[in-house]
């Protein structure tokens, strides 16, 4: 059986945010076929794993690796452009600087390994693997998922947010992106694929760097969770608006704020059935908090389970404006049998078809106009969700893309 190392700094959890969801696709699709060495690197000053991880029993080792918490940079607190100082002079990933001790943490279990291949989770983490090659380890194959494309992400985060930010914060974030741009280039001489998570972004960054080297691997999600008889919303007085995400992620902050201040006004405004928004995810900023005071906008942090919001959804909503990569988010509302709204960048890279699997908006008017669409018409968001069903399970099912991944990697 293949040993298959797996390298990340995300733990792999089925319930967690998008990434971490992603990773746990990976490890599961990996596990069913390979014997998988994990090595998850903690964060800064954490001196334990999630327990979901230490008790995942699918995996045939697990390494976790701490590193020294930050220690901050008192100079660069105390000078007018701090943050531009800090990132001109800092490494683009700390943690770089942290690793003295990865020979104590690595040599014994690699040692162990015969043939190998690996798979880095993230763009963030390349450095271990690189570190492992100067140990005089190496794997027949290398994959790095870089999941989306991290500069272009956050150049986004730039343009979107460049009146709040501020002239110095806006330029620290443009030289940040910068660095990342050239470690993205670095590695492409360092491993044999890199998977993307997006088609658009796959094809762009071949035609950039004359290659072939990089891969779609979809997010996914598993139809089978839901059944195909789940009931669609029911006609009632009652418009129940949600939007599942981390809240604590700067796009889906950005975009509950957007829309309950900017969209729902419009939409209250021409309709007279009763309106509740729904915000579903846990760590909610202070201002996604502050959104609660609006007539009819529900807060509510960390949930058990999404399932009874989606049950209770007339439709959800995707009103993203920066970020990168695919919203598995589009993924359960479409194996929840939910008509979705979403801006552009909220569906890029999905092969949803506006009006026929998905509606898109991306100005306030018209994502309000788009909502009021299928608030006046049930039939409208039955249609469009059982398309979206249906295109979702064929294309990005966690089966399927378990396969594409095994086939990639192994």
């Amino acid at each position: 059986m293949k040993e298959v190392l797996f390298i990340s700094s995300n733990p792999p959890l089925d319930n967690g945010s998008g990434l971490e969801k992603r990773c746990y696709s990976h490890l599961s699709a990996l596990t069913s076929s390979c014997k998988v060495h994990l090595i998850l690197i903690g964060r800064p000053g954490q001196e334990r794993p999630p327990a979901s991880v230490e008790s995942l029993t699918e995996i045939s080792s697990f390494t976790f690796i701490k590193v020294p918490k930050k220690r901050e940079n008192y100079l660069f607190q105390r000078v007018p452009g701090r943050e531009i100082l800090h990132e001109i002079f800092s490494p683009c990933y700390p943690a770089l600087l942290h690793m003295e001790e990865t020979d104590r943490y690595l040599r014994p279990m690699m040692s162990k390994l015969g043939k190998f291949n690996v798979l880095v989770f993230r763009l963030q983490n390349y450095w271990l693997y690189k570190a492992i090659t100067e140990m005089g380890f190496s794997a027949e194959s290398s994959c790095l998922d870089w999941d989306d494309i991290e500069s272009k992400a956050l150049q986004r985060n730039v343009d979107v947010n460049k009146n709040s930010l501020g002239y110095q914060m806006s330029l620290a974030l443009k030289l940040q992106a910068r660095k990342l741009r050239k470690l993205e280039e670095r590695t492409l001489d360092f491993f044999h694929k890199v998977f993307l998570c997006s088609e658009k972004d796959t094809a762009d960054m071949n035609a950039l760097y004359q290659t072939k080297q990089f891969i779609t691997i979809p997010n996914s999600f598993d139809f089978s969770r839901i059944s195909e008889n789940y009931d669609a919303a029911s006609a009632t007085d009652v418009i129940n608006i949600l939007f599942v995400g981390s809240m604590y992620y700067a796009p889906n902050a950005h975009g509950s704020e957007w829309f309950c201040r900017e969209v729902l006004p419009k939409i209250t405004r021409q309709t007279d059935k009763s309106i509740e928004v729904w915000l579903v995810g846990y760590k909610p900023t202070n201002r996604v908090k502050a959104l609660a005071e609006i007539n009819n906008v529900n807060v509510t942090g960390s949930v058990d389970s999404v399932q009874l919001y989606y049950q209770n959804a007339t439709f959800t909503i995707a009103p993203i404006h920066h970020g990168g990569g695919t919203r598995i988010k589009i993924l359960e509302s479409a194996a929840a049998h939910r008509a979705v709204v979403s801006t552009t960048v909220g569906a890029e890279g999905l092969a949803f078809t506006p009006e026929k699997e998905i509606l898109i908006a991306d100005s306030p008017d018209h994502f309000a106009e788009q909502c009021l669409k299928l608030i006046a018409s049930p039939q409208k968001c039955k249609s469009l969700s059982q398309n979206a069903y249906e295109t979702g399970k064929k294309l990005y099912d966690a089966g399927v893309i378990s396969q594409t991944l095994r086939r990639e990697v192994v």
